[in-house]
């Protein structure tokens, strides 16, 4: 099977000959470019990042970047925090009052994590996200998400 991410050219020598005496021949090179079709799926190169952030930084602050890539000619990223899951000081998860759910964004076409709101560290001390890139130039959806 041919697939453009393996080998993206082949060149063929081909060579015709006739059943004559003498026999004679001729050749031609063929240069073949593979097409691309939309088949690979986007995939982080780093799958866990780890940052800390002071709860002083100010709304729009870069954090950190979230690197995916998709071997497909022409695919278009598209990063998006799908879950928040926060601790408290004391290390219990937080299930009530959802105050740091805006807390962080991260740029839809480049994966840059941003500081989106008002950090409180009382609130919730740590801050896992699992952040998720789509390519949306596949007819089919074509996703991976990160580590926390």
């Amino acid at each position: 099977a041919l697939d453009r991410e393996a080998r993206d050219q082949y060149v063929l020598v081909v060579k015709a000959t006739d059943h004559g005496i003498p026999t004679r021949s001729g050749t031609s090179t063929v240069l073949i470019e593979v097409e691309d079709i939309n088949d690979s799926a986007p995939y982080f190169l780093q799958y866990i990042h780890t940052a800390t952030v002071s709860e002083s930084m100010e709304r729009g602050s870069w954090i950190i970047n979230i690197s995916a890539v998709d071997q497909d000619l022409n695919s278009l990223l598209d990063f998006s925090i799908t879950t928040v899951v926060a601790t408290d000081l004391q290390g219990n998860h937080i299930v009530n009052g959802m105050d740091y759910m805006d807390w962080f964004g991260v740029d839809r076409y480049w994966g840059g994590l941003f500081v989106n709101s008002t950090l409180n560290r009382e609130k919730a001390e740590v801050v896992q996200l699992t952040i998720g890139v789509e390519d949306l130039a596949s007819d089919v959806p074509q996703r991976a998400r990160s580590g926390r």
